[in-house]
């Protein structure tokens, strides 16, 4: 039945047959609905992910989808918000003015019902692999948390924000469709739409960095598995570093992105591990990318970072962790966890999985064998499923020195799938 209301929505036809839509009020009367449409329905609808043509309806219907010289996708963004517009007044208790005027399920010149009756049952809700992936960093998942109202008070603000300090500028789709629950929540309480702004123009200054050129890999940062809560962890070990930190830029932007699209439902932030085994001080002598890496936990990551592990760190390296210290609030600093080999150890098997526990043991215990043996990783993702899913690529860590942007869009599908095998059969590492 939604997925039926949302044609008509968007593009006010079925059988061939135009008509202007006002309100979902007034196009879907209560009783003929199965379940309210929720500002929850709102937020995970993908127009374009469902084939929805807002293109061959006449321009004097598209009395939703803005100029006419928008594109495709950029009208159906344009129906997605105009129906979390009308869920926000139903929320306030306002509804269409037509609407008001009519019973609860009468049919009127807004909205032929008999065509709702003739139609029922013929469409059904995709299942969900059929949903669009969302863009890199979104968070993977379309929310399943409140406080929407909230949400989406912030998102309006933080938007105005951007179109009055930003105004040569077009927000894109890469920038809008990352505004989701899960990237919003993270910019209340207090409420920064300023902030929001701010990280809504960095993402769009690095859309094509990130997803359109080629990006060096610096060294064995990736994913290698997940807390027991579902949040990725993040490792990167000192002595597979190619060159300077400096160089590990977009590598480590890209990965954090990554991550935080590979969260389960309801986990939050990423776990980052750093290994300074055979650490080379001269890779470290900038100390202005430290400074920006830092500076990232703190604006495009805001409250991300859920805990930072440190492992046999050397003499003379306390002096760089505590230059990023001082860029860090209070609250991140002390999500900072430093020991020893056999200290991270135990400290991982509590918050782990033995298999995931396991598996990084064995990749720590690698890299003590020091550069004379192989070192052994899988790019990007170092999970068993992507070793076998992506086996045709025979990627090899050691080997790997450029991510090319058709590559990063089949690790992004293979993530897609992972999800929805994954999380949505309660496994916990595949």
């Amino acid at each position: 039945q939604l997925t039926k209301y949302l044609l008509v929505m968007s593009t006010g036809t079925l059988h061939g047959q135009h008509s202007s839509i006002g309100c979902f009020d007034c196009v879907f009367p209560a009783k003929h609905r199965a379940q309210p449409f929720t500002r929850e329905d709102a937020l995970e609808l993908d127009l374009t992910a469902i084939g929805v043509s807002v293109s061959d309806r006449p321009e004097s219907q598209l009395d939703v989808a803005g100029d006419a010289n928008q594109d495709k996708g950029n009208r159906a963004t344009s129906i997605r918000d105009r129906l979390l517009r009308c869920c926000c007044r139903r929320a306030r208790g306002r509804s269409h003015p037509e609407a008001a005027k009519q019973p609860v399920g009468r049919k009127h010149s807004l909205c032929d019902q008999s065509r709702w009756n003739s139609t029922a049952g013929a469409l059904e809700r995709q299942p969900p692999h059929f949903v669009k992936p969302l863009p890199l960093g979104a968070g993977g998942w379309r929310g399943h948390e409140g406080p929407f109202l909230e949400h989406d008070e912030l998102r309006m603000q933080a938007m105005d924000v951007y179109a009055k300090r930003y105004s040569g500028t077009q927000l894109t789709a890469f920038q809008i469709d990352w505004l989701t629950p899960e990237t919003l929540r993270h910019f209340v309480d207090p409420m920064r739409p300023d902030k929001l702004a701010a990280a809504l123009h960095i993402r769009g200054r690095r859309e094509a960095a990130l997803t359109k050129q080629d990006i060096w890999l610096n060294g064995s940062l990736r994913v290698v598995g997940h807390d027991l809560e579902g949040t990725s962890i993040l490792s990167w070990e000192s002595i597979t570093m190619r060159k300077s930190f400096s160089h590990y830029m977009d590598h480590a932007e890209l990965l954090i992105h990554i991550a935080l699209d590979m969260n389960a439902p309801g986990a939050h932030g990423w776990i980052h591990i750093t290994d300074y085994y055979g650490w080379n001080p001269l890779l470290f002598l900038n100390p202005a990318p430290m400074a920006k890496f830092a500076s990232w936990v703190e604006g495009q990551f805001r409250r991300r970072l859920k805990l930072a592990i440190f492992i046999d760190m050397p003499y003379g390296a306390d002096r760089m962790l505590k230059f990023m210290i001082s860029f860090l609030k209070p609250a991140t600093s002390a999500k900072i966890w430093i020991g020893t080999f056999d200290e991270a150890l135990h400290f991982l098997r509590e918050r782990c999985s033995e298999e995931t526990a396991q598996r990084i043991e064995s990749y720590l215990q690698n890299r003590r064998e020091g550069k004379s043996a192989k070192q052994l990783w899988h790019p990007v993702i170092d999970l068993p499923w992507f070793c076998h899913r992506l086996k045709d690529l025979r990627l090899d860590g050691e080997e790997k020195h450029v991510l090319h942007p058709q590559e990063l869009l089949t690790f992004c599908n293979a993530i897609h799938e992972w999800r929805q095998l994954n999380w949505t059969q309660g496994a916990s590492d595949i």
